[in-house]
């Protein structure tokens, strides 16, 4: 920024001694002197802007990686390193033969295809849904269960495609940036303004979708929680029939 203000600096005092020496009145060079001062304001401006979007890109994006190690905490994978490397590598798979590479509920974890077997396979060696076999669990349970570790995954996995988008947003404006340092024009600061405004809606845009899976699976977490508590309630009170149970101990 200030390689920008000297260099603009530079240009105003250049076009000042010209405008006198050349016999302009005083009034046109000090017309001049103040637009190019404005332009010097209106530059630096936008570099400071673009200054302040990286920061916070790149603070985003340190929680969003946060955020995929805490979710793998919680799904319960102990090499969480490799249960988001191996995520990564098989989103890249995935990619080449469908978009939605992460599907939910059936397909996901019953699907013969190419893409359901691997995903089984992943979920399979870090044991996704171990927590959810336990013999006590009702099917609904057990189904609930799965559908949210399934969830949690596929948060993961977008946060990982989020991080990956932001972090190409995050070097187009240290680009834009680096291009201000070099810009004495008022037209061509003003497109590279408008671009960096153009790459600061991708961040938004990415920061909403983000905002609106959050509170889906939200909300799907608080459904399934009441399913679980009606399904206590309506067996409260009530003992197992043991009238046809044999309590002869075999010999």
């Amino acid at each position: 920024m200030r390689k920008i203000i000297l260099k603009l600096s530079f240009t105003t005092s250049l076009i000042l001694s010209n405008s006198f020496s050349a016999g302009i009145p005083v009034i046109d060079a000090v017309a001049n002197a103040q637009a190019i001062a404005q332009n010097i304001k209106t530059i630096a401006e936008y570099g400071e802007q673009a200054m302040r979007w990286e920061k916070t890109i790149n603070q985003y994006k340190s929680q969003l990686a946060a955020y995929e190690n805490e979710l793998a905490t919680k799904i319960g994978v102990r090499d969480s390193v490799s249960f988001l490397k191996d995520l990564s590598d098989f989103k890249k798979y995935a990619g080449k033969y469908d978009d939605d590479y992460f599907k939910l509920g059936k397909d996901m974890m019953g699907s013969n295809s190419m893409i359901g077997l691997q995903t089984s396979k992943l979920f399979d060696k870090y044991n996704i849904f171990d927590k959810c076999s336990y013999d006590y669990f009702s099917e609904v349970e057990k189904t609930n269960c799965k559908n949210k570790m399934v969830r949690r995954v596929n948060e993961v996995a977008t946060y990982q495609d989020y991080n990956e988008h932001l972090n190409t947003v995050s070097t187009k404006i240290s680009d834009l940036s680096s291009k201000l340092t070099t810009s004495a024009d008022i037209k061509e600061s003003t497109d590279i303004g408008n671009a960096i405004n153009a790459q600061v809606a991708q961040f938004e845009i990415t920061k909403t979708k983000l905002a609106l899976m959050n509170e889906q699976n939200k909300r799907l977490d608080e459904i399934e929680k009441e399913q679980r508590e009606e399904q206590l309630a309506s067996t409260k009170g009530k003992h197992p029939d043991w009238s046809n149970f044999n309590f002869k101990i075999n010999e």
